[in-house]
């Protein structure tokens, strides 16, 4: 009896494992593939947008890249109040 019930734990972990693994669906070769969100170099193919003003309108340079990374600095303003603009 200790035999069958050691071969039944056995089969119960086996499957158990078996059910926890990842199924990969049938991907195209373009979905399994990592989109590019940032090409380092520029803003090209981002939309800018600060509340206020319209869409891809930069102001002040808020967005920007510097030595292949995305800021956003807000050294250009003259003040940082409601008076000239929330920024988000």
């Amino acid at each position: 009896m200790n035999s069958f019930s050691n071969l039944f734990i056995f089969i119960i972990c086996v499957l158990c494992i078996s059910s926890c693994q990842k199924k990969e669906k049938n991907l195209t070769k373009s979905e399994k593939e990592w989109i590019e969100l940032f090409n380092g170099n520029d803003l090209n193919d981002w939309i800018v947008k600060i509340k206020g003003y319209p869409l891809n309108e930069n102001v002040n340079n808020t967005f920007r890249v510097e030595n292949g990374v995305l800021k956003v600095s807000y050294d250009e303003y003259q003040s940082f109040d409601a008076s000239y603009g929330h920024i988000f």
